[in-house]
Order: C-alpha cells, then structure tokens, then sequence
C-alpha cells in the first residue's frame, strides 16, 4: 500500500514517513509562521469519526535504528513525538515534543506492536500509565485517553521563524544538522553561519531535519532559543529570541549588488595564475560608484570568498550574494597578483549603469589580436593600429604583451579588462616580449576619437579591444555564458504525460500522475530581473506543502518545503544554467499532489 508523508488512522495521526520526506528535504527553506500541521480534510474527518477506540492526541515520527542510537533510546519501536495537540489526552498528561512513548503500563512497543495497536486495546476514558523518555530520562506519566473529536487539530506554537535551510552536505543519522542561513532572519542575527552544525536545541538533540522543523514548529515568535552548534569542529552556544516570518521582506527582489561585471575562468587559466581554486569570480570591469569600487577592487581581482561563503563548483558569486541586502556590510576575499587580501564592501542596490562613455572619454589602446600559437605561455600576442597609442609605447606587430598596469596576462579577455578600466591618458606599464627577449615601457592610454575628433568605432577600430569573453551579467558564474536568453526565453506549462512519468520513474524520481491537488492561478515566467523563473500559485487549502523541480535527468534543481501553508506562494528558481529543454514540477501537500511539465524554448 502506498504511504504518504502524513497518514489518519482510526485511532490517531499515524507515524511520518521519514524515508518519504528526507528526499525532499535538500535546500529546504524553513516557512514556520502556520499554527495547524493538520489539513481540512484531516480536521472534517476528526469531527466526524465517531469510535469506541481510544485515541492520545500525538503527530508522532518514525526513527531508524541508528537514529535510536545516538539518542540513547532502547530500541526504534517507540513513538517519537512531534507535535502534542491541545485538549487532547496527550496534552493532558502533559507529553511533549520529543518525548519517545516505549509503552502502555506493563505493554511494550515492539517490532509487530506499535502505538497504533496497544490504543486498540483501549477505550476512551481508560486509565493508563505512559512509559516515556524524555531527554534520556525514563519517567511515567498518568493519561486518561480520549476519542479523536477531542481535537481540533492544533497544537502549540507555529509562528516562530529562524531562517535556516539543510545543507547539500549533510549525514544521516548523526548528531547534527548542517545548515545553510538565510539573510534578514533570526539565525544570521544571533549569528549562525554558513556550514555551522546544529547539534541541539533548547537542550533537545538534532539528529535530522525533521528534529529542526519540529522543534521550531512548536515555537512561536519571541520564544527564547538556546542552540548548540559546531563550527569548524568547534562546539558553540548562542543565545536569544527566535524571530517571526516577514513574508514581505523574504520575498523581496532586493538583494545586496556588489557592481562587478565577471569573466571567463576555468582550470586552465587557473592553473596558469596560481589560482587553486577555479570556481572563483574574475573581474572584468567595475561598476563606477559602485560597492565594489568603493571597497578598491579592480579588473583581474579573483573574488574567492564573502564572509565564511566560499566560491565552489555549485557556490557561486551570485549565490553567496543572494543571501544578502543592501546596507549589508560583507568581507570579500580576492587574489591579486598571487596575493589573498580582504576588503570589506557595504552592498548597494542592483545598478542600472550604463557603461558607454563618450568617445573622448574610451580608452582606445591600439591592438588587435593575432592568430599565433602562443602555447601554453602567458602573454597575448597583437597586431599594432597605425598612429594609437601602442605604436607610440614601440610595440610591433607579433610583440606579446605580457602584464599591463602590473597584471600579468593570459588571453584577449585580460587584456581587454585593463584597457577597458584604464583612463584616457593615464600611464600606463607594458611588459613584453619580442621574439624571445623581455621589455618594458611606459605610454599614455590613447582616446577612441581620433586626432580630428572622429569615432574610430567608424573605422571598425574599436573591435580590436573587445572581449569575446566579456559579459554583461553583473556576479555571472565564472566559466559558463548565460544558458538562458531571459529577453527571449518562452515557457510552456503542460500536463505531465505517462512517458514523462514512467522516464523519470526509470531515473529513480517517482512522479505519479495523480493530480487530485486543488491548485489555482499556477504560472511560472521569466524574472530577467534576477536572472531566473518566477513561480506561482495558490493553495485554497492548508496541509504540509513542498514544491519540486526536476531536471529531465532526474536531478533535483529546487526543493522547497513550506510546512502548513494555505494561501497564494511566489518563488524564483535558478534553472537558467541548466538551459532550455524539459522541466518536470510536483507541488505535494499531503497525500495529494500536482504534477506538470516545464519546456523552456526560444
């Protein structure tokens, strides 16, 4: 029998699927501000069921042995207590969450004998005594059970919001959640970061993400909150009040700009300039007033770092800034000149800037590239324009320049940033090489006009400073252009077929074809904005929500799990560098769910 993330049962709310839900929970945003874990179809079928039978009044979890482990408890047949719903026995008798139920009086949970069968064995307004756990100590606590229209489905806390979501790095089953933070939120403010591990909270262990959403689930906003947490290895304690979730803010297209604009990077070019790391972010120009000017970085800084965020294969720039606004003060870690070095920068605003200037005012050098192999040696080789300011400095055709303004050189993108950031008329150093003998010399950048105040651009002089590698997307991933055209991309959102579903199935990723969701006003579109896809939609009912979207691999590109949500949702999701092709979306709440499928084309 098929078994959802969330299940009634005669008697009770049956255990969560844990293996269900910890596929979903990759990158999950943490959306607390809900005070129900129930769904209207849940609480209608609570106040009508009438039954003999007994029910407590718990949302319980089931936990792997290895779960069971390291939380010191006997074995893992036991109920593992999420939530405890008012006016129920549960509540009564004064459960809590994370207590661990092992039995009734003298009856013991065990391998065929759960929960669910020792209530068979009662009516409601029998007298039992529970045998729980509760933080490593066995205690008895007295209940009177009660019938399932005892409750109305809500329980204590859901207001309070933290701000973290579960790293891509994380192990089952140990002590400890790696997180992720989230920026305006309570988390960075008491000052959790990055990759920081959470090992309890208000003295309850964090084994998994489950243990994180359940004990902030169970808050409400201006709780106090005592989190343990290592970092580096390090064992930590901060102290505070967890905050509330400002939809507005969260939702805000504002984030910190830097003012960069980046280039082509990969482990070639990295090798060549020392570079350990190839994942980093290569300035080609600066945005004049920008944060990143103001903090004194230039052309040919390699941005590695912001604050403990360091650049990686699947962390980039962009990311890392993502998680800030403007007015933020961050520390950016670059190279120059084979040196590492920090600056701070206060982030601005996302700048409109337009970068052209006026003809006398472009920096026109007078080269153009060459078609020599210059094998794996630093240095570009060029041709010279008659009368600029190269032929002045005596450089010749077939000369390669090897460093300018003291940057050392790879290829025609280097070259063009320094030109491109250089003044008319600042000096400017030129080291080369001619044949095989080294020079320096020192010239005057020269002006795109020419001595009679004529454009070069007109004689299709200008080209021969442009880089072919050069991009216009502030903070773009190094190595890669744009996948997506956001001016020109179209999306289609279709029905998801049996062939979609049964090619995903073969892929490993379940996507049944269900689609007894009820869900309004659903559209996804293009948010040049941001460089990525907006989605929304509107949920009339409230039960436990996450949204999906899969690549056509099977891959797992964003996943959002929303908690108790009701009402209208709106989201950007990164597909833009997985490039035009077939999307598959699952929007689950509960045991219902809608499928569709995304084609992205021009």
């Amino acid at each position: 029998m098929q078994r959802y993330p969330f299940e009634v049962c005669p008697l009770k709310i049956c255990a969560i699927n844990s293996a269900k839900i910890k596929s979903m929970q990759h990158l999950l945003l943490l959306f607390l501000s809900f005070a129900t874990v129930l769904g209207t179809a849940q609480n209608n079928y609570y106040q009508s069921h009438k039954s003999n039978t007994a029910f407590l009044g718990i949302s319980d979890a089931q936990i792997s042995n290895e779960k069971a482990k390291v939380l010191g408890l006997p074995n893992a047949y036991g109920s593992y207590v999420r939530y405890v719903y008012e006016g129920t026995a549960a509540a009564m008798a004064g459960l809590q969450p994370f207590d661990y139920i092992y039995g009734f009086d003298e009856d013991m949970m065990s391998r065929g004998t759960g929960l669910t069968k020792l209530l068979s064995r009662h009516q409601p307004g029998d007298q039992v005594n529970l045998r729980v756990i509760r933080q490593g100590k066995e205690m008895t606590l007295p209940a009177t059970l009660g019938q399932p229209n005892d409750s109305t489905g809500e329980h204590a806390g859901g207001t309070a919001f933290l701000g973290v979501r579960e790293h891509d790095d994380n192990e089952n089953d140990e002590l400890g959640v790696r997180i992720e933070t989230v920026r305006n939120s309570s988390a960075r403010q008491l000052g959790l970061l990055d990759d920081d591990v959470i090992t309890a909270v208000n003295g309850y262990k964090m084994v998994d993400w489950h243990d994180i959403s359940a004990v902030l689930n169970n808050m409400d906003a201006g709780d106090p909150i005592t989190i343990d947490f290592l970092r580096d290895g390090s064992p930590q304690q901060v102290t505070g009040a967890v905050g509330s979730h400002d939809e507005s803010a969260m939702r805000s297209n504002s984030r910190g700009f830097l003012g960069i604009y980046s280039g082509h990077m990969d482990e070639t070019k990295a090798k060549q300039l020392n570079f350990d790391n190839p994942y980093g972010s290569y300035i080609k120009r600066v945005i004049p007033g920008s944060a990143a000017e103001k903090a004194g970085l230039e052309p040919l800084d390699y941005v590695v770092g912001i604050n403990d965020y360091d650049m990686t294969e699947h962390r980039s720039l962009t990311g890392a800034l993502s998680k800030f606004s403007p007015g933020d003060q961050v520390t950016v870690t670059y190279i120059r000149n084979g040196k590492r070095l920090q600056t701070n920068a206060i982030l601005g605003d996302e700048s409109d800037e337009n970068l052209s200037r006026p003809c006398a005012e472009e920096p026109f050098f007078g080269v153009s590239a060459t078609h020599n192999d210059n094998g794996s040696r630093p240095g570009v080789s060029v041709n010279i324009v008659k009368n600029s300011a190269a032929q002045q400095a005596g450089l010749e055709n077939g000369d390669v320049i090897l460093a300018m303004d003291g940057k050392m050189l790879i290829d025609w993108g280097d070259l063009s940033a320094i030109i491109n950031a250089s003044a008319v008329g600042e000096e400017i150093a030129i080291d080369y090489r001619r044949k095989e003998e080294k020079r320096t010399t020192v010239v005057a950048m020269g002006s795109e006009c020419d001595e009679n105040g004529k454009d070069r651009n007109e004689n299709q002089w200008y080209d021969y400073n442009y880089d072919y590698s050069f991009s216009d997307q502030p903070q773009q991933m190094p190595d890669e252009e744009p996948a997506v055209d956001m001016d020109r991309i179209k999306v289609d959102l279709k029905d998801m077929e049996q062939d979609d579903a049964d090619a995903m199935a073969r892929k490993g990723v379940a996507m049944p074809l269900i689609n007894n969701l009820t869900i309004e006003n659903i559209q996804l579109f293009p948010n040049p904005n941001r460089g990525m896809f907006r989605l929304e939609f509107e949920l009339p009912q409230r039960g436990e929500t996450s949204v999906r979207v899969f690549n056509s691999d099977a891959r797992l590109i964003y996943s959002f799990d929303l908690g108790e949500y009701q009402g209208k949702f709106s989201d950007d999701i990164d597909i833009s560098q997985n490039g035009p092709g077939a999307y598959f979306l699952e929007v689950r709440q509960g045991a219902t769910s809608m499928v569709k499928k995304v084609i992205l084309q021009y």
